[in-house]
Order: C-alpha cells, then sequence, then structure tokens
C-alpha cells in the first residue's frame, strides 16, 4: 500500500511539472489567458491518461484494447512534443518539460500494468511468476536455461533447482528415444518397406522400449569390457616395458660379477681357461712401461641400485667380464652400460684384445664356438667361469 502511495504521489508531481510546461508553450502560441491555456492542456494530458485506464480494464476481462492504447500512446507523444518544440528558443527547458512528459506517462503505465497482472493471479487468469536463474546461467545454457523457465511456469512446486532437473532429463530422454528410433527403424526397415518403418517408428512406445533396455542391460559385461583395456600392462608402453627390462638386467649381471672376490694372489698370475682370455692378457702385461696398465686402473665405482649396497670388484675380474660379454656379440657400449663403467674404459680394456677363435673362422680349429646361438645363450656359462 506504501509503494502505491509513493508511485502515485510521485505521478501526480511529474504531471503537474509537465503540464506547467505545456500551459505556458500553449499560452505562447495562441495567445490565450494563461488559466484557460493550461486547463486545455490539462484536458487532453486526462485523455490519454483516461484512454489507457480504459484499454487497462478491458485488458484485465481478457480484451486487448489495442484501439484505446494506441491513442493513449498518440496523445501521450502530442504532449511531449508540445513541450519540446514550445520551449525550442531555450534548449534546457525544452529537454526538461519534454522528458518530464514523458516520465509521467511511463509511471502510469508501468503502475497500472501490475495492478492488472495482480488482480488477473488473484482470479487465476495468470500463472505465478518464474524463478530467477542468474545471468551466468542464461550465458553458459541459453536453451536449457529457457526449458527450465517453461517447466517452472507449468509447474511452480519444481522451483528452480527441480526445474534444471527436469530439463537435463528431458534433453537426455530425447535423445536417447532419438537414438532408439535409428535403430528401431534401420532395423525393420532391413526386413520391410521403409513407410511400414516409419509407422513402426511412430506407433511403438520408445520410452518403454528404452525402459526394458535398462532393466535387461548387462552391466556387469558392459563393465568388464571397458575394464579389459585399463589393465596397467595394455596402458604401458612397448618401450616403457622394454626399457624396464634392459635396467632389470642391467642390475642383476653387474651384481653378479661384483659379487666375486679375486684372492690377492690370483691378482698377479689370473688362469683362464678359454682361449681368448690367455691371449688377452699377456698382451696388456707387454704394454709399455710409460702408459699405465688397463687391468691395474681402478674401476668406477658401479651405481647403487635402489639403496643396497654392492660390492667393489677388481682391474682384472672387470676385464673379464668385459671379455666375455664382448665374446656374447655386444658392442662397446652394452658392454659398458652393463658393467656400468664409462665408454672409454671399456674400449681400453678391449681394444688390445684378439679376437675369440670362434670369431676368427674355422681355421683356429674352434668350430664349435662360431656358432651365433652358442655365442649368445652361453653369455652366462662364461660369466660363471670367470667368477670361478
Amino acid at each position: 500500500m506504501t509503494t502505491t502511495r509513493i508511485t502515485s504521489l510521485f505521478y501526480f508531481v511529474v504531471l503537474g511539472v509537465a503540464l506547467t510546461g505545456a500551459g505556458q508553450a500553449a499560452a505562447g502560441w495562441l495567445g490565450w489567458w494563461p488559466p484557460f491555456a493550461f486547463a486545455a492542456v490539462a484536458a487532453v494530458e486526462l485523455g490519454g491518461v483516461a484512454l489507457s485506464a480504459h484499454a487497462d480494464e478491458r485488458r484485465r476481462v481478457g480484451e486487448r484494447a489495442v484501439g484505446a492504447r494506441l491513442l493513449s500512446g498518440a496523445v501521450a507523444v502530442g504532449a511531449i512534443l508540445v513541450n519540446f518544440f514550445g520551449h525550442a528558443d531555450q534548449v534546457g527547458q525544452a529537454y526538461f518539460f519534454a522528458g518530464m512528459s514523458g516520465l509521467g506517462y511511463s509511471v502510469w503505465l508501468i503502475h497500472s500494468g501490475a495492478r492488472r497482472r495482480d488482480q488477473l493471479r488473484r482470479v487465476g487468469k495468470l500463472g505465478d511468476t518464474a524463478p530467477v536463474y542468474g545471468l551466468l546461467a542464461w550465458l553458459r545454457h541459453p536453451a536449457l536455461t529457457l526449458r527450465a523457465r517453461g517447466l517452472a511456469l507449468a509447474n511452480p512446486t519444481l522451483g528452480k533447482v527441480g526445474s534444471l532437473a527436469s530439463a537435463r532429463a528431458e534433453v537426455r530422454r530425447e535423445v536417447r528415444t532419438s537414438a532408439i528410433a535409428k535403430v528401431l527403424h534401420r532395423k525393420i526397415r532391413a526386413s520391410v518397406d521403409p513407410a511400414t518403418a516409419d509407422i513402426a517408428t511412430a506407433v511403438y512406445d520408445l520410452d518403454e522400449i528404452a525402459e526394458r533396455l535398462r532393466v535387461g542391460a548387462d552391466y556387469n559385461g558392459l563393465t568388464a569390457l571397458i575394464a579389459a583395456d585399463l589393465v596397467p600392462a595394455r596402458l604401458a608402453p612397448a618401450t616403457t616395458a622394454r626399457a624396464r627390462i634392459v635396467e632389470v638386467e642391467r642390475e642383476r649381471i653387474p651384481a653378479e660379477l661384483e659379487a666375486v672376490e679375486v684372492p690377492a694372489a690370483e691378482s698377479v698370475n689370473v688362469e683362464v681357461s678359454a682361449p681368448a682370455e690367455e691371449a688377452a692378457v699377456p698382451e696388456i702385461a707387454a704394454a709399455p712401461e710409460a702408459a699405465p696398465q688397463a687391468p691395474e686402473r681402478p674401476a668406477r665405482r658401479p651405481k647403487k641400485a635402489s639403496g643396497t649396497s654392492v660390492p667393489r670388484r677388481t682391474a682384472i675380474a672387470t676385464q673379464q667380464a668385459a671379455q666375455t660379454l664382448a665374446n656374447t656379440g655386444m658392442n662397446t657400449q652394452e658392454v659398458a652400460q652393463l658393467l656400468g663403467i664409462s665408454e672409454r674404459y671399456a674400449r681400453q680394456l678391449l681394444g688390445s684384445r684378439e679376437l675369440p677363435a670362434a670369431a676368427a673362422g674355422p681355421a683356429t680349429g674352434h668350430d664349435g664356438q662360431a656358432d651365433d646361438v652358442d655365442r649368445i645363450n652361453g653369455a652366462e656359462v662364461e660369466l660363471t667361469g670367470v667368477t670361478r
């Protein structure tokens, strides 16, 4: 009630200001006595308001009242033009009185429209207002928000959250129904003509089909079908698995070699049964005195594997291990990686070594060692002979 009174008071104040400006303009144009000019302008202004009130009443009973509304708007526009051009010599007064006239008519339209809607809601001819979804919802999901607003207007008990949930459910149902209709139409069309397939798709209850599919779905089988592709062995790339195997072998072979303890007496005179080792050791001993002998050069400490202590190995054991691995067909880089030494040191250990008789050909008299399978698969046997 207080809002209605304040609005009415504001409207009458604005109307009085607009009548003052229009009366001054009419008195100057018509040359009438000012009271008569003010009365004529007031009649015109009140005529526009009366037409608007009549249109509002007719709209309450369901009519559109297009004629009364158009005539009321024309009268209001005329009053605005009178106020503007009646003070054309003073631009400030022209805009002021014209603005007040337009503001008064706008306030009347807003107030009368609110009263009409309240009356229609009381008699049940107008529904409740829709929830306020916010600007962010309209910007992110305009179609979904519009659907939710329509659902909320049709069923006011849903509210904001319920209308949004119902809108999402409707979208999912439409997508599901469309997919089922396509599959059903394709399967029926494979047996009958397209027209019959169209009839069947239109007659069958697709929601019922969807519900029966949901009830009879094998969720365990579907879950296992997806889980089969999530096994870690299938997710890991092949290169990662191969690199892991190489790392395990690299940790295993040096650990077996480093576990060998060579006595002090054997560090001077080492007896090796393999012909290749007999040829390699004397050549290292015959090296010039100016150059340091490779076997007596201390080997680098190998990397420790995951916190476990690794015992040191002697230079002789390192050289014998390098020669044994080279006999299997490994190159210098692979030997250095497996033994945990640098490539330069590996080249020094293998640089003066002669090829084994098996690699030199049948003329050496050791034809059995020329077999590639024996060279590759016998690596562990030769490593065992080194450790002994």
